[in-house]
């Protein structure tokens, strides 16, 4: 069917819904958490928490300069859009945008406000082939798959030739994740391993935000599964180099003294970007993509 209009009927494939229903019956947890907080979202996340305000301040940053090469008008697929901060951003700057989300309440919210969504397993966005320019999966969407193969599969089905792909993920030797193995209730063993590359791979951690376990990546097995499901690497950006110094469960929470020595740390992020440590130490690594066909 052509592309004629900016309704997510145009670029949906519904062929992909039974597998999609199977998909969601294995995360009801993940459904649950983000129908809970779906309401409270924008503000926690974009607003409230200095940590999070950080992170999507950075990640504006890295999107701006992407689509500065795409033509407005041009259909974006944002997956894992939860209540649409990134989909009404990109629409207000001219694209067509379509959100998918499993959480239902979250998508509800992001139709209430005049946009494009669809509930569906980000592993198996049912979006039509080859029909977006780029695709966005950020605030750590990634992060709740476990097949990070499987997920750039279906992106590359339905990125034009040559389109872009954006996503940020939590890195498994992230200094942060030191303080959790140390206080709460993840591995030591793991986080030492993936700090010295001798398994160059990531493993399950326990979010406490949301109460469940979330899969953590290493840069180079995300890297490796990057290049044989058909993209090649155009950017890699790491987040947190230094504000990962405080703890993320604290700054995450925010206050006002917190905040201040957030900020002040903050200012030295552009030096670690271009540190080697950086992308060790980092608590998350945005990576542009390019379909290579």
């Amino acid at each position: 069917m052509p592309l004629t209009t900016s309704s997510s009927e145009a670029v949906v494939d519904s062929s992909k819904s039974t597998a999609r229903s199977k998909a969601r019956s294995s995360v009801a947890r993940l459904i649950e958490f983000y129908d809970s907080v779906a309401d409270l979202y924008d503000t926690f996340f974009a607003n409230y928490s200095p940590f999070y305000r950080e992170h999507y301040l950075v990640l504006k940053q890295i999107l701006d300069r992407i689509v500065s090469g795409i033509p407005k008008g041009s259909f974006i697929a944002d997956i894992g859009c939860g209540t649409g901060y990134w989909s009404s951003y990109l629409r207000g700057l001219g694209y067509n945008v379509v959100g998918v989300d499993i959480s239902s309440r979250s998508i509800g919210i992001l139709k209430s406000r005049g946009l494009e969504g669809i509930v569906a397993d980000a592993r198996l966005p049912p979006l039509r082939r080859r029909a977006f320019d780029l695709v966005v999966a950020l605030g750590s969407v990634v992060n709740h798959i476990e097949e990070l193969d499987l997920f750039l599969m279906g992106i590359n089905r339905i990125l034009r030739s040559r389109g872009i792909v954006v996503f940020d993920f939590d890195s498994a030797s992230s200094i942060d994740n030191m303080y959790e193995a140390l206080v709460f209730r993840n591995s030591v063993k793991e986080y030492l391993g993936s700090l010295l590359g001798v398994f160059r791979k990531g493993y399950r951690f326990y979010w406490d935000l949301g109460g469940y376990y979330i899969r953590l990546y290493s840069l180079p097995e995300v890297i490796e599964t990057v290049r044989s499901s058909g993209f090649k690497v155009i950017d890699i950006v790491p987040l947190h180099t230094f504000t990962s110094l405080i703890p993320s469960r604290i700054s995450e929470k925010g206050g006002s003294i917190i905040s201040r020595v957030f900020n002040a740390l903050h200012m030295l992020e552009r030096f670690g970007r271009i540190l080697p440590f950086s992308y060790i130490t980092s608590v998350s690594i945005v990576v542009v993509l390019r379909k290579t066909s």
